[in-house]
Parts: C-alpha cells; sequence; structure tokens
C-alpha cells in the first residue's frame, strides 16, 4: 500500500505536461544533496508516518507523506523563486486528484512548508518540503 501510494504521487506529477518539462527527476525518497549521481531539479516523495487506527474489522490509516522539489543553482533567489513556483504546482496537481487515483479515500496538504537552502562554495540548493496526508480504510 505504501509503495503504491509513494509511487502514485511521483506518477501523478510527472504526467502533468508542464511540471514533466521543468522538473528532471522523480525520486522514491529522499536523496543526499552531495550524491552526483543526482538530477538537480528533482522531486522526491516518501512516507513519514501512519497512524493506523483499527476498528470492526477494519483498519484507519492516516498516513503522513512529504513531497519535496529541490533545485541547485548560483543563485538562491533564481533557486528559491523555481522552487516556490513548483510547490505550488504541486499542490494544484495533487490537489485536483484527491483520491489519488483511487488508492485513498482522500487526500490534502497541511501544516507548514518547510523551506530550506544549502549554500556550497559552487552553488546554492533550494528545497520546498510539503506535507501532503492521506487517509484509507482497509478491511482485515
Amino acid at each position: 500500500m505504501y509503495e503504491e501510494i509513494t509511487q502514485k504521487i511521483l506518477d501523478l506529477l510527472a504526467a502533468d505536461r508542464d511540471f514533466k518539462v521543468a522538473v528532471k527527476e522523480y525520486y522514491f525518497g529522499e536523496r543526499a544533496i552531495n550524491d552526483v549521481r543526482v538530477k538537480y531539479p528533482h522531486v522526491w516523495a516518501e512516507l513519514s508516518a501512519d497512524d493506523v487506527q483499527p476498528f470492526s474489522g477494519k483498519e484507519n490509516h492516516n498516513m503522513d507523506f512529504f513531497v519535496t522539489v529541490i533545485a541547485r543553482g548560483q543563485d538562491k533567489e533564481q533557486a528559491l523563486k523555481f522552487v516556490l513556483n513548483k510547490a505550488e504546482n504541486i499542490q494544484t496537481i495533487l490537489n485536483a486528484n484527491p483520491t489519488l487515483g483511487g488508492l485513498v479515500t482522500d487526500s490534502y496538504f497541511r501544516g507548514r512548508i518547510i523551506l530550506d537552502w544549502v549554500p556550497t562554495r559552487d552553488y546554492i540548493t533550494v528545497g520546498a518540503r510539503l506535507p501532503l496526508f492521506a487517509r484509507k480504510t482497509v478491511r482485515l
């Protein structure tokens, strides 16, 4: 279930024509920013937590995912503007499909978007982490 939902998040983003043009890679889980194999800009998604609540032959899964967009550039302002724009795109794309292709009952963004940046000698890496909540009831 978790793998399928995470993959669906990435697939929905990659299926958007305009978003796909701007983002080079889609990763299942976080990547180290100093890994030379990682391409920029990229998006990653992963499960953060699942609060499982059993009841009368069923389980309610209240899942928290992180969907993150990261860009790298010479100029912090340019990278930050790109990341903020893509964070809005991520919200628009996933809000348009709250059941994530029928895999969950509903999903929505909640909490705060976390922005972070890491300067190095050669470039600046900027990221936005969006908390996505998803709910699913499973029969036991």
